[in-house]
């Protein structure tokens, strides 16, 4: 799903995609908190990719890494999700 979301986020997807999506971000509360999140931290990484000349392939790499790590401190503080 990840790689579908930065389609969407770079302005990629196709059509169809992008009805997908927003069918699964209605689809249940979880979808909409994760894409929130998703979205805030790519425009955070954009901003931060502007002003300090990131390499994207390893921000990519961090941010699936961090991504990983907040998705386990999410499941612990909110079980239900």
């Amino acid at each position: 799903m990840d790689k579908l979301l930065v389609k969407y986020m770079q302005g990629e997807a196709k059509l169809t995609e992008m009805q997908f999506i927003d069918q699964w971000i209605i689809a249940s509360e979880h979808n909409l908190k994760y894409f929130t999140h998703f979205k805030l931290i790519w425009d955070i990484s954009m901003l931060l990719r502007i002003e300090n000349g990131i390499d994207t392939e390893k921000a990519w790499q961090e941010f699936k890494q961090w991504k990983k790590t907040y998705l386990q401190l999410l499941s612990i503080l909110y079980p239900r999700c």
